[in-house]
């Protein structure tokens, strides 16, 4: 039985993964660290040329928490897909933020906390 829900959770995390590298640039970095028990640490970086030819890293990280991933593993496919829009959409307003502003010059760096509505919808339509 074990094993048959670690192919599962392997699933969900390629899925989350393919979510993530779709919404980074091409050339980005992608590595997930750690584990469904203690949460995953996602980390993303790339090389980008400055606008006088130098090269320029812009990283973003965060953390996926057990209880965002336990919600995940047990969402139906389409619960999934939407809960992969939703990580998609709130990665790429994280990065457009920091790319409109003007302290970027030697890159950025981002380490952002994940709204728990992402995995949880029902938790932030419920607050005031």
């Amino acid at each position: 039985m074990r094993e048959r829900i670690n192919e599962v959770e392997r699933t969900c995390l390629r899925e989350l993964q393919d979510a993530l590298t779709e919404t980074l640039p091409r050339r980005a970095v992608l590595r997930l660290e750690g584990d469904e028990l203690d949460g995953i640490d996602v980390h993303a970086w790339w090389i980008v040329e400055g606008p006088q030819g130098d090269k320029q890293v812009n990283s973003i990280s965060f953390h996926l928490t057990e209880l965002m991933l336990q919600s995940y593993f047990h969402q139906s496919v389409d619960a999934r897909a939407s809960t992969c829009r939703r990580l998609k959409d709130w990665a790429s307003w994280a990065l457009e933020g920091a790319e409109e502003t003007d302290d970027n010059e030697m890159g950025f760096d981002i380490c952002a906390v994940v709204p728990g509505g992402i995995f949880h919808p029902s938790v932030d339509a419920q607050r005031p």
